[in-house]
């Protein structure tokens, strides 16, 4: 049985139909893509600490003392903001302490907060090993703020000075309040990062 012209036109174009509807679905689920791997590594790490799987290497609550204790363990130099110092204002949160994370076959930050009795983690690494992407994004004082939801959790990511950063909260809105760690409320300290 064979198909005669009209027929076999039609299943032609059929086919191409499909093979370019299918075509396009694979492009727009790469255009769609999930969270970035930034922002999964850095729920991943908090959820393991707050299972008690990811002990903290220094508890402190003291910026300076972190920061000498990351000194020469990451491949970037990164140095923990003081609130207090830089704002003029006692913190809204509580440095719980810190360690080390793998992130790409390399070391990055982990620091643990608490903002009454809310948990908040920012993971630290090179802007060259992360690059902030995903999600709604918005853009305050010259850096742009990307906000996803991972797994239950607020993330918060940017870039600035060479440094990515992720805060992840479960805080209402979008996670704008875990800003508060590095951010004087209502304002931006740029100059803390």
């Amino acid at each position: 049985c064979s198909m005669n012209g009209p027929r076999k036109t039609t299943v032609l174009v059929l086919i191409a139909l499909a093979g370019l509807w299918a075509g396009m679905r694979a492009d727009w689920t790469v255009f769609r893509r999930g969270p970035s791997d930034f922002a999964v590594a850095a729920v991943d790490a908090h959820r393991r600490y707050l299972r008690g799987a990811l002990p903290l290497e220094i508890a402190s609550g003291d910026p300076a003392r972190i920061s000498h204790w990351f000194h020469g363990k990451l491949g970037f130099d990164f140095r923990l903001p003081d609130y207090r110092k830089t704002s003029g204002q006692a913190p809204v949160y509580r440095i719980k302490g810190a360690r080390l994370v793998g992130f790409h076959g390399d070391y990055a930050a982990y620091v643990a907060y608490e903002m009454g009795t809310a948990p908040i983690g920012l993971m630290v690494t090179s802007e060259t090993a992360a690059t902030p992407s995903g999600g709604e994004w918005t853009e305050t004082g010259g850096l742009v703020f990307h906000h996803e939801r991972v797994a239950g959790f607020k993330v918060i990511t940017w870039s600035d000075r060479g440094l990515s950063y992720a805060l992840v909260s479960t805080l209402g809105g979008r996670g704008e309040k875990s800003c508060q760690v590095c951010h004087a409320p209502g304002g931006t300290n740029r100059d803390s990062l």
